[in-house]
C-alpha cells in the first residue's frame, strides 16, 4: 500500500484553485482567512464578557428583589449568597475576557503585516 501525498492533475482541479495557486495568492487567501478568524474570535469573547456580565447583574438584581420583597431569614441568606455570586462571575468575566484579549493580540501579532494598497487600513466592519 502507497502512503504519501497524492498529487492531483491540473485538469482535476478547479480552475479557481488552479489559478490561485499558479499566481501565488494563497498566501494572500491564507492571510484574510486568518484576519477573518482572529475578528470572529475577538467579537465571540466580546459576546462571552457580555454573557457574563449580563448573569452577574441578574444574580444581582434577583437577589435584591428577593431581599427587598420577601421576608425570610433564609431567603435573606440565599439573596445575598446570589450577590456574592454575581459579583463573583461578573469579575470572573472581566478577567477571562482580559485574559483571551491579550491571546488574540498575542496570535495577531504573528501574521505579516498587510500591503497597503491591497487591503483596507481601517479593521473590518469599521
Amino acid at each position: 500500500m502507497w502512503v504519501g501525498r497524492r498529487t492531483f492533475p491540473a485538469r482535476a482541479l478547479p480552475e479557481r484553485a488552479t489559478s490561485l495557486w499558479n499566481d501565488g495568492a494563497v498566501a494572500e487567501d491564507t492571510w484574510l482567512r486568518d484576519r477573518l478568524a482572529l475578528e470572529r474570535t475577538s467579537l465571540a469573547n466580546e459576546r462571552t464578557l457580555l454573557a457574563y456580565v449580563r448573569t452577574g447583574l441578574a444574580l444581582v438584581v434577583a437577589a435584591a428583589a428577593a431581599i427587598h420583597f420577601l421576608e425570610s431569614a433564609l431567603v435573606d441568606a440565599v439573596a445575598w449568597g446570589c450577590v456574592v455570586a454575581g459579583i463573583f462571575v461578573l469579575v470572573y468575566g472581566l478577567v477571562r475576557f482580559r485574559v483571551v484579549g491579550g491571546l488574540i493580540r498575542k496570535a495577531s501579532r504573528h501574521l505579516p503585516p498587510a500591503d497597503p494598497g491591497d487591503h483596507p487600513s481601517e479593521p473590518l466592519g469599521g
